[in-house]
This record gives structure tokens, sequence and C-alpha cells, in this order.
């Protein structure tokens, strides 16, 4: 789980070394310190939905870029999660600088694993996984074995899309033709589309309601395609073994992670597409606890 505090995302990078102060929070630079509260939604939220949601209990590495330094005490009311710290310092000439970070910390993370450890690739701070999420991921790797890589189907929300008739699609109740066929083919077609509510907020709730009407549609359990085809698996939250990530390679820059895909299947791995289980990418605000 990469993170950079004060950075949704992980997607924009500071003026300097960051500094978590003896009160909780954050100092980039010469900016003013900011309170816990600005940035609790990402890494809190990610960390408490894991552990609420998951039937598998996982040790979550939250790496860190080289000049994050947060106190010691930082996130130690979670059982199971350390911290690991990116070799990787910017020369300065990197643009943009925060693809150049979060490739090194997938990098530096990984290698530092034994080759036989399952990892999840791509689990970004600010996802939410649904209620029983990794339960078919597993009966799946059980089914079809080790040497494949296994994904979710990811769930980004959005307003619309570039192509009529979904240039906008506030408030639309979506039901399972919408979900699995227009907006996979108008709006995006290896995450499904989840309509923003003019509220600007969901819940759980939502989430669940969601993923009642998608179920709706009798789909394979699975779909098999070839690592980097992505008709309808994402390029994140990706389980598979170590060894694969390392023989496959990483690459800094923008679109590491879509290359990072490639290369799995230039390695010749498939990608084992779970319809049933589901992760939440939210933009907007998800209203928790």
């Amino acid at each position: 789980m990469p993170h950079r505090p004060l950075n949704p995302g992980h997607l924009s990078t500071g003026k300097g070394p960051l500094y978590q102060l003896p009160d909780g929070r954050w100092q980039e630079g010469n900016d003013p310190p900011v309170p816990e509260d600005y940035y609790r939604e990402d890494i809190h939220r990610g960390i408490y939905f894991l552990r609420k949601n998951s039937v598998n209990k996982y040790k979550i590495l939250v790496a860190m870029d080289s000049d994050v330094y947060p106190q010691e005490s930082w996130l130690k009311e979670y059982e199971g999660v350390n911290i690991f710290k990116s070799s990787y310092v910017p020369q300065g000439n990197e643009y943009p600088l925060p693809y150049y970070r979060l490739a090194a910390a997938y990098r530096d993370s990984i290698n530092s694993l034994p080759d036989e450890e399952w990892i999840c690739y791509g689990y970004t701070s600010d996802l939410i996984c649904a209620n029983g999420w990794d339960s078919h991921i597993v009966e799946t790797i059980n089914a079809r074995g080790q040497d494949h890589v296994y994904v979710p189907m990811f769930i980004e929300t959005r307003s619309g899309g570039g192509q009529p008739p979904y240039q906008s699609i506030w408030d639309i109740q979506a039901t399972p033709e919408l979900i699995w066929n227009e907006w996979r083919r108008y709006i995006c077609c290896h995450a499904l589309t989840m309509p923003e509510p003019s509220s600007r907020q969901i819940s759980e709730h939502d989430l669940d309601k969601y993923i009642e009407v998608a179920n709706q549609r009798e789909m394979p359990p699975f779909v098999v395609e070839m690592c980097g085809v992505r008709d309808l698996g994402y390029y994140d939250v990706m389980f598979m073994k170590a060894k694969y990530a390392k023989q496959a390679g990483f690459s800094f820059g923008f679109g590491f992670d879509i290359d990072f895909d490639n290369r799995l299947g230039h390695i010749g791995l498939q990608k084992v597409v779970c319809t049933k289980s589901f992760v939440l990418h939210c933009w907007i605000n998800f209203v928790w606890k």
C-alpha cells in the first residue's frame, strides 16, 4: 500500500521532505503544518476497510517515499501494519515526479519480499474493498492455480464520459445493462462505472447496493485474459507471487502501472478476472465513520 501523506492517491508531490510532528500533524517544506483531519480519509480508511471487509488477514506494508519521516507511533494502532521506506531519491529532472516515486515504492517494497510471497500490487491507500471481496479471489486461486495473476472488478465513481449519450450520468440509477454493457462501451471498458450523486458523497451502503445491482447480471465467476489486454481486468489490485513481479520488472514515469501489466503479459502470464469481487476507487467523499 504505497502512501504519501497529504497527497491523495499518491499522485501529487510536495515541495520538500515531509515530517510528522509529535502531535500527529504533517509539515512539508516550509508550509504550515496540516492537521490530521486533512488526510485521515486516506490511509486510515484504506486500512480500516481492508481489516473490516476481508475474509483473510493480510500483512500490510505501507511503502513510503525516502523523504517522508513519520513518528514511530504512526499507524501502530493497527496490528500487522509495517512501514517500508523506498530507496529512491529524486534527481531533479524526473517528470512527472509522483509517477517515479510511486513506481519506486512498488519496486523496492516488492523486491524486499521472498519470491514465494503472495503480493497485491497496486492497492493504493485510497481504495475501498467491498465486503468479502477476497473470498472470491482465494476460491479462484484454489481452482486455477498459483501461476496466474488474479484481479477483482475495479469500480470508479464518475460523473460521465466523453461519448454521447453518457457525457453526464449524475444521479442516474445503475442497472445491470448499464454497468456491464453501456458504460463499459462508452465510458470505461476495464473498470466498472458508478455514477456520482449530486451530493458528492456516498457510503458503504451505496456501494453494497451498486454491487447488488451488478450481481443481477449472470456473469461467469471469472474471465481469463492475457495480462496487458485489459478487456475486463484492471491493471491495479493484482494478486500474484512476488517472483512474477520481479521477473516482469519495473519502469518509472507516467504509465508505469499500465507498462507493468504489459510486462506481465510479455512473460506469458494470464490475468484471471474475478467478477464477483469488487474494489472501489472513490473520487468523492466516502462517508464511513
